[in-house]
């Protein structure tokens, strides 16, 4: 088996794409933990979204809900103290409306085995634009 991802999603409203966040996780990387922090969003996710995914996965996956909004970094903050607990040898904190695809963990779990300590995305850039033309060096 793969080594253990633990992937935090801090989440402020916008529910449609933090869920299809989470499904394209599970299912590209069955492997990935899901640690999806709210962060006191004054919408509610659906509570089939939250049974299914997380209540019913055995704490394999987490879910918090901040009592109040702390922002971004608190809840990135939040999801590192959670994977730590979990022991897990990767953690990635990423945003809710990324969506990922089959493989995508390959790169990271490659630069890490050449020694790399921190990675990331060679753009983040939206949009079609030049800026997202990426060439190796």
């Amino acid at each position: 088996m793969p080594s253990e991802i633990a992937v935090i999603i801090p989440v402020y409203n916008h529910w449609q794409y933090a869920m299809a966040c989470v499904d394209s996780l599970i299912n590209s990387t069955p492997h990935a933990r899901v640690i999806l922090i709210d962060d006191c969003s004054p919408e509610l996710p659906p509570p089939e979204f939250v049974k299914s995914r997380f209540e019913n996965s055995n704490g394999r996956h987490i879910y918090v809900r901040h009592e109040k909004n702390l922002q971004l970094t608190a809840a990135w903050n939040e999801g590192f103290r959670r994977a730590f607990e979990l022991d897990c040898p990767y953690i990635v904190a990423t945003n809710s409306d990324v969506l990922f695809s089959t493989g995508w963990e390959v790169g990271l779990l490659c630069g890490s085995l050449c020694g790399y300590r921190l990675l990331g995305p060679l753009t983040n850039t939206p949009g079609n634009t030049k800026a997202q033309l990426i060439t190796t060096m």
